[in-house]
């Protein structure tokens, strides 16, 4: 049976790593990247902290999955080399080394973001599910002061039109409904200051 671990931090009691395995692999310090060490040695050690135990591969494979990217979602930063779900080594260690992909030529069933009776995980229970959240002193924003507005501030867009008229907009979102584009076309026009959809774009000072 396997499981799922976390290593946190001796020093700042915070998660870097997550991982997969079974037996002693959760204290070992063998086979891991050279971040984790790094972190390790800054840290001065490190505590192991289980997710979920006594569980078959592929379940422990789509936990460790999950887990990492709800961290990765709070905005932690991992010692992870991948996103979970290989733990099979790399290069010349990998099993599959120098042998072609077994579904070479084929098409895959279905794409990594299909959603009901189209995902292959429709109508089964999460692996997360019992697990609960870590609250109070185990979480790892415990501490951290909560951004004002949520996120970075809008940017402000200035137009000029031939004329010289200048128009300015709150934000890309609002200049690109203006003149019926999108704020990925209205960034790129600003940041190159150059002529688009009859204005000269560029950000606000």
């Amino acid at each position: 049976m396997f499981y799922v671990y976390e290593h946190i931090r001796n020093d700042t009691n915070a998660i870097f790593y997550v991982g997969k395995g079974k037996a002693n692999r959760a204290y070992t310090t063998k086979n891991r990247n050279k971040h984790w060490h790094n972190v390790v040695n800054k840290a001065q050690g490190f505590t192991v902290r289980f997710v979920v135990k006594d569980v078959d591969e592929e379940l422990a494979y789509l936990a460790e999955e999950e887990r990492i990217d709800q961290l990765k979602i709070l905005g932690i930063k991992l010692a992870n080399i991948n996103a979970g779900g290989a733990g099979v080594g790399s290069g010349d260690k990998h099993p599959m080394w120098g042998k072609p992909h077994p579904q070479r030529g084929s098409k895959r069933p279905y794409g990594k973001y299909k959603r009901g009776a189209d995902n292959p995980r429709y109508g089964k229970p999460s692996p997360m599910r019992g697990i609960p959240k870590p609250k109070g002193k185990d979480s790892p924003l415990y501490g951290r002061p909560r951004p004002e507005g949520g996120g970075k501030p809008s940017q402000a867009v200035i137009a000029t039109d031939k004329d010289g008229n200048k128009f300015t907009f709150a934000s890309l979102t609002e200049a690109g409904k203006a003149v019926n584009s999108d704020r990925h076309s209205i960034k790129k026009w600003c940041e190159m200051n150059k002529f688009y959809k009859g204005f000269n774009w560029e950000f606000s000072k």
